[in-house]
């Protein structure tokens, strides 16, 4: 809509076109990310940061994609900042991943995000109400190319950013791991921080 109204059809067509794109690079950034922690290369720049901050502007990044889809996205969230350190970059690509998992993968129903914390770890918890995995997969769903279940073998991916996700927070001392009831019943995923709460 720069340069004026576009109609519908066009609308569409440029929003197909859009999405490849971004699908393109990531796959693109992932394999580079891949090479990179294959060859120990991979910098971490740590420094300060709010990751409650960071959460909730990429909550907002996000939310269109679930709006489109007429999914129910919510955020549950301290209204203090949550100081730790940590590579901005790296922790940004690990929650962006998680969210835009449950958007592809869930159809109706709702995402809840939400931030917990204590005096010793940060809790990032994306929970929906999506396809949902098989207990069997759960174990084996962070190593590398793993596509899951046949359902989420039929959306477009990867099957490297939850490998690379969970590289990521090794690097940070921290962990990530999948809770399911089963198929169709939604997925819940949980990242852990270190974090020094009596500061």
């Amino acid at each position: 809509g720069s340069y004026g109204e576009v109609p519908e059809k066009v609308k569409e067509t440029a929003t197909k076109i859009h999405d490849s794109a971004d699908r393109l690079l990531a796959l693109v950034n992932n394999l580079l990310d891949l090479r990179k922690l294959e060859e120990g290369k991979v910098e971490y720049l740590f420094a300060d940061m709010d990751i409650n901050a960071l959460v909730k502007n990429i909550f907002e990044d996000m939310k269109t994609l679930a709006d489109a889809k007429g999914l129910a996205m919510t955020l549950e969230a301290p209204a203090k900042p949550i100081t730790i350190k940590a590579d901005t970059e790296k922790i940004r690509q690990v929650i962006q991943n998680l969210i835009d998992n449950s958007v592809k993968y869930t159809e109706h129903g709702y995402i809840r995000v939400k931030i917990q914390s204590s005096n010793v770890k940060i809790q990032i918890i994306v929970e929906d109400s999506g396809i949902g995995i098989p207990q069997d997969l759960i174990p084996s769903l962070f190593e590398q190319f793993n596509r899951g279940s046949v359902e989420a073998k039929k959306i477009q991916g990867t099957g490297l950013g939850l490998y690379i996700a969970k590289k990521f927070m090794e690097a940070h001392h921290g962990t990530i791991h999948a809770e399911s009831p089963g198929p169709s019943q939604g997925s819940t995923f949980i990242v852990e921080l270190p974090y020094d709460g009596t500061k």
